[in-house]
């Protein structure tokens, strides 16, 4: 996808392409963050000047959230957590943020096919 498509949203009032990239990282680094009973702290950035500083982005939010995996223990994972006033456990709210980045995945996939692109990878888990 061009630059020029950066901050393209499929209707008025809309969350534009690129923030919604950095709201995906930032969201499920803020509920991992929260299981892992540590302060959330971001570094994302407010938008994104291109999509090639859009993707660095990604990765390297994706890269910091799979290191931040590895100090997730079973503690965490049965502890009970509120967030935004609603409790659960570690392991209910680690489904919630999937949930969640699934769904914007999805529009990103739409923003991305309402604009011209053809080609998007499909993910299919063999066994």
């Amino acid at each position: 996808m061009d630059d020029e498509y950066l901050h393209f949203s499929p209707w008025d009032g809309g969350m534009p392409l690129s923030a919604l990239v950095i709201h995906i990282t930032v969201s499920f680094d803020l509920f991992l963050a929260k299981v892992q009973n540590n302060p959330f702290t971001s570094s994302a950035p407010m938008d994104a000047h291109s999509m090639d500083e859009l993707r660095s982005y990604f990765n390297q939010a994706t890269e910091k959230t799979l290191q931040s995996f590895q100090g997730l223990s079973a503690e965490n994972l049965g502890m009970t957590i509120e967030i935004n006033e609603m409790e659960d456990t570690g392991a209910n709210w680690l489904s919630t943020a999937i949930d969640h980045e699934i769904h914007h995945k999805g529009q990103v996939f739409t923003y991305a096919r309402i604009v011209g692109v053809d080609s998007l990878p499909f993910f299919i888990t063999k066994p």
